[in-house]
């Protein structure tokens, strides 16, 4: 409830009473319908997409890194690429705006 978010409300600054009412009235209920009706629909929680592509959680690494050029692969995606890449066809790649949306 809102006595637990006033501590964190405090730590980084935001006005309480402000906050307090975003919680309590229409405004803040206006905020989950809008964030609700944003929400693409989906089998469960969290749900996690790259590009708008739906990945399950044990393939969101490999996805992610499919989605970055290759020139701006960071290194975790660069060892994966070895160890993945012994006889697999190489995939596509995209431009490094890649877009991951987590939904919960």
């Amino acid at each position: 409830g809102i006595k637990a978010a006033e501590g964190c409300v405090a730590k980084i600054g935001l006005n309480a009473s402000a906050f307090d009412a975003c919680f309590s009235g229409s405004s803040g209920d206006a905020a989950l319908v809008r964030e609700a009706k944003a929400t693409p629909d989906h089998a469960g929680t969290p749900t996690l997409s790259v590009n708008g592509k739906e990945v399950e959680a044990e393939a969101l690494l490999a996805a992610v890194c499919d989605a970055i050029a290759d020139t701006h692969k960071p290194a975790a995606c660069q060892k994966m690429a070895v160890s993945s890449n012994q006889g697999d066809a190489p995939h596509e790649r995209h431009e490094s705006n890649a877009h991951l949306n987590i939904s919960a």
